[in-house]
C-alpha cells in the first residue's frame, strides 16, 4: 500500500484540527460555567494526541513544541492531577488560538510563520512542574554523571497566572495597544459578571478565588455593556487590582518601542478615585 503524498496527509489534519478548534471554541461559554465538563475535556484530548500524532511525520516544529508541553497539562487536568481553574483555563484558552494561529498560516503559506513559543511553553511547563520542550544532556562515557541534588516540588497555587513573569501582556483599551510587564500580572481571564462592592466603593469579581477590587474603566462597559470582560488582575507591594479591558491581545517576549508600558501604580490610582 502507498502512503498518500504529504501535502494530502497535511490537508486532511488541518481540516481535522480546524474542525476541533471550533467545537472547542463554540463550548467556551459553557465551559466558563464548568471548566470540567466531560464532553470538552474529551475533545482537549482528542484535540492534543491528534496534534502530536500528526506532527510526527509532518513538518510542523513549532505545533510540536506546543503540542507536547500543552499534552502533560491536558493530560493532568484527565487524570485530576490539576485543577482547571480560572488561570489554567485562560492558559488553555490561549493554546487553542496559537493552534488556530499556527494551523492558519500553514493552511495559507504552506509552512509556520517564523518565530518561536517558548513563553506559552514555559507557562504550560510552570503549571505541570515539567519541562517537555527541553531534551535530556545524557552523560559522556569518559564522565560520570554528577549526583544529582534531590529538587523540592513547589506547588503552583492554581489561582495564579500561569504564563511565566517574563514578558509582557498586551492588551487593547479603545483603539490604543498597551503592555503590562508580566511581573506584575497574576492573573488573566475572561469574566460574564460583576458584582458592585459594598464596602469598598468598587467593583469585585466573585469568580475568581480571591475577589479582587477592579479599576473602573466606564468606557470599556460602554462600549461593551453585558460582556464578557477580558480581565488583566496587577499585585504589587501587597497589593491587587483587576483592569477590565477590550481585549487581552498575547503575551509575548518582546515590545515593539512604540507600544507604551504601563505602570501598575497608575492602575492603583485610577482604581481609588
Amino acid at each position: 500500500m502507498i502512503d498518500p503524498p504529504v501535502d494530502d496527509l497535511m490537508q486532511e489534519f488541518l481540516t481535522e484540527a480546524a474542525v476541533q478548534l471550533d467545537a472547542l471554541h463554540a463550548a467556551r461559554k459553557r465551559v466558563g460555567e464548568d471548566p470540567r465538563d466531560a464532553a470538552y475535556q474529551k475533545a482537549l484530548l482528542e484535540l492534543v494526541h491528534t496534534t502530536k500524532g500528526a506532527c510526527g511525520f509532518l513538518p510542523l516544529p513549532r505545533l510540536e513544541a506546543v503540542a507536547t508541553a500543552f499534552a502533560v497539562l491536558v493530560d493532568d487536568i484527565h487524570a485530576g492531577k490539576i485543577e482547571p481553574g480560572a488561570g489554567v483555563m485562560m492558559l488553555i484558552m490561549g493554546v487553542l488560538d496559537r493552534f488556530r494561529d499556527l494551523l492558519e498560516a500553514v493552511d495559507e503559506n504552506g509552512v509556520e510563520p517564523a518565530g518561536d513559543d517558548m513563553v506559552l511553553i514555559r507557562g504550560l511547563e510552570k503549571v505541570t512542574g515539567v519541562s517537555p520542550a527541553r531534551p535530556v544532556q545524557e552523560p559522556t562515557a569518559q564522565m560520570p554523571p554528577a549526583p544529582q541534588a534531590p529538587v523540592p516540588q513547589i506547588p503552583v497555587p492554581q489561582a495564579a497566572i500561569p504564563e511565566p513573569r517574563v514578558g509582557f501582556a498586551l492588551y487593547r483599551l479603545g483603539d490604543r495597544v498597551k503592555a503590562f510587564d508580566l511581573a506584575h500580572v497574576e492573573w488573566l481571564d475572561l469574566i460574564e459578571t460583576l458584582i458592585a462592592d459594598d464596602h469598598g466603593g468598587g467593583i469585585v469579581v466573585p469568580a475568581l478565588e480571591e475577589a479582587v477590587d477592579l479599576a473602573p474603566h466606564d468606557e470599556v462597559a460602554a462600549r461593551n455593556p453585558s460582556g464578557p470582560w477580558p480581565l488583566i488582575v496587577l499585585g504589587k507591594d501587597g497589593r491587587r487590582i483587576g483592569l477590565i479591558v477590550d481585549e487581552v491581545i498575547d503575551v509575548v517576549e518582546s515590545l515593539d518601542p512604540e507600544i507604551e508600558i504601563v505602570e501598575p501604580d497608575s492602575v492603583f490610582a485610577a482604581g481609588t478615585d
